[in-house]
Formats: structure tokens, C-alpha cells, sequence
């Protein structure tokens, strides 16, 4: 929903009314994004007091099925994900 006339936009209105609060679209990641958020769903899992991968993402704006679609997109970003569920399982 559009904001009223003469206020300024809300929140997450700048990133289109297609994915909102959800941030961009699998398709709309670079190769170097898809990279810094392999690398870093590790180096936020390997915190003691971070459990579940998907928080991470939640925390990112971004919903589990675009990561999904990131990781047939890039295997390099899939193998940072099954390393991050390792990790998630062995500390669970």
C-alpha cells in the first residue's frame, strides 16, 4: 500500500511492491552477493549462541525459498549452506 499523500514512503516501499519487506528476488543478487552471504551464514553459525540457519536469513529480509532458489543458481553458495546445517546439526 502506497503511503498518503504528502507522507513520506514507509519502510521497504523503495524496494517495490513485488518483494517488500522480503528484500530482492533470487534473480536480482550478484555473484558477489550470493558469495558474502554464503560466507557469512558460516561465520554466523559458528557463533556460540547462533542456532538456526534460517534466522540468519530472516535477519537478511530474505525468505527461505529465495535462498532455495540462490543455491540451484550457485552450487559454490549451496556448499556454504549444507556446511552452515552441519554445523546447525552438530550443535543441536
Amino acid at each position: 500500500m502506497p503511503a498518503p499523500l504528502g507522507h513520506a514512503p514507509y519502510p521497504g516501499c523503495e524496494k517495490g511492491g513485488l518483494f517488500g519487506f522480503l528484500g530482492k528476488g533470487s534473480n536480482y543478487y550478484t555473484d558477489e552477493e550470493i558469495s558474502e552471504l554464503g560466507k557469512g551464514v558460516i561465520e554466523w553459525i559458528q557463533q556460540d549462541n547462533n542456532i538456526w540457519i534460517k534466522y540468519f536469513f530472516l535477519q537478511k529480509k530474505m525468505n527461505w525459498q529465495t535462498v532455495m532458489n540462490l543455491m540451484t543458481r550457485c552450487p559454490e553458495f549451496k556448499e556454504c549452506i549444507d556446511m552452515a546445517k552441519c554445523i546447525q546439526e552438530s550443535k543441536l
